[in-house]
């Protein structure tokens, strides 16, 4: 089974949104259950949550985009590391490379190559997106 974290700021629902649905083959064909914000029940402590789901969190997405903070990434890369937790960047927006940075401290890498805002065609971008993570789900 395999436990994927979608690390996102409060403002990015849309980008955590399209990933979701984007993979919505994998959890049906794989054992795979995405956990993040976005799959807390409404009324439950968001912090508590998040620190549950890095407990048992296989791999992780951290959505980059001008919303999320240096700040954010190191509250989580000292959890994500010590849990050896499989980690990338979604790159969907332009962004300083200060954040770039930041994430590629904490992330394997960073995918796609070019933001989402930067595909003419969103659902290509987020059928790129499931195709790289479905590799690298199945590394772990």
């Amino acid at each position: 089974m395999s436990y994927l974290l979608i690390i996102r700021s409060n403002a990015d629902a849309e980008y955590s949104l399209g990933i979701i649905k984007s993979l919505h083959s994998l959890q049906k064909k794989t054992k795979l259950q995405i956990m993040g914000i976005d799959t807390i029940p409404i009324g439950s402590n968001i912090e508590e949550a998040m620190l549950q789901y890095l407990s048992i969190a296989t791999h992780a997405l951290i959505i980059i985009t001008v919303e999320i903070t240096c700040d954010h990434i190191v509250l989580y890369r000292e959890k994500l590391q010590a849990n050896d937790i499989v980690t990338v960047g979604i790159y969907a927006n332009y962004v300083d490379d200060a954040l770039k940075d930041a994430v590629m401290e904490t992330a394997l890498g960073i995918i796609p190559t070019e933001p989402i805002e930067a595909y003419a065609n969103k659902a290509r971008a987020y059928s790129d997106i499931a195709n790289m993570l479905k590799i690298l789900l199945h590394q772990k």
